[in-house]
């Protein structure tokens, strides 16, 4: 190289060899930097996304993310619908569960206070974005039809927070003549219109009860929530509980 001076020509130049090697450093350096940075919007956005679920501690299994209302044995009464509903409002469930005998009163039952079928369809309808429903032995195919909500299924088997759960109307299946269990297993029940929680042959067996036209005395609901279950009279006694502080409590 030619020198000027007794200095190369370039002087103060980077040869074109430093001059790639430095550009090549300063790309892979953003390029980590970026990833970086791309790593914790990635971590952010899954906290938010977690937290926005509304998560909160399990007493049972660690971690909550549902809210549940149970409900049971309406048969028709607007009086009892709207009730619901104004529950519905009040606990703000992210899923409403209906265990059956919706819309008829049924042969063997009294007609019950506001029996009005067409407007308890209203009623539901307005709901049908967080219901949840199995048929009961007073449900009608023809009840699909004005129902903008599956309805028609015998059973359903739901996880909720990681705990097995059989849903059923009955009579079919029921606690004298329960599905295939495992222990610990929840068998979710309706048609007898008495609330209960109970420990029977190793699994759980639940009942709200009936909002409407109860054979126990109480018109109860029940609510799942922090991995427990419990039954409540409409002006909110609470009537029972699983689990309770000895595992099982039929009565607070």
């Amino acid at each position: 190289m030619e020198k000027h001076g007794g200095q190369p020509l370039n002087s103060g130049y980077p040869e074109p060899m430093d001059k790639m090697r430095k550009v090549a450093g300063l790309w892979h350096s953003r390029r980590y930097v970026g990833g970086y940075c791309a790593k914790i919007v990635f971590y952010l956005c899954l906290l938010c996304s977690i937290m926005s679920v509304r998560i909160k501690p399990n007493p049972l299994k660690g971690w909550y993310i549902m809210k549940m209302l149970i409900a049971s044995d309406l048969h028709g009464s607007e009086h009892y619908a709207l009730i619901l509903r104004d529950l519905v409002e009040k606990e703000n469930p992210d899923r409403v569960l209906l265990l059956g005998d919706l819309l008829y009163h049924g042969p063997r039952n009294e007609i019950p206070l506001g029996y009005a079928p067409k407007k308890v369809i209203e009623i539901l309808n307005s709901m049908k974005d967080k219901i949840l429903a199995v048929r009961g032995n007073c449900d009608a195919e023809v009840d699909q039809m004005v129902l903008q909500f599956p309805m028609l299924a015998n059973y359903a088997l739901l996880y909720i927070d990681g705990l097995p759960i059989y849903v059923t109307h009955g009579p079919h299946e029921g606690p004298h003549n329960p599905p295939p269990l495992f222990a610990g297993e929840v068998l979710l029940y309706g048609h007898t219109h008495v609330g209960a929680e109970q420990q029977q042959n190793g699994y759980v067996y639940l009942n709200p009860g009936s909002i409407t036209l109860p054979k126990d005395g109480h018109h109860s609901y029940m609510i799942y929530e922090n991995g427990l279950f419990r039954r409540f009279d409409l002006d909110g006694t609470l009537l029972g509980q699983w689990p309770g502080d000895d595992g099982v409590k039929t009565a607070p």
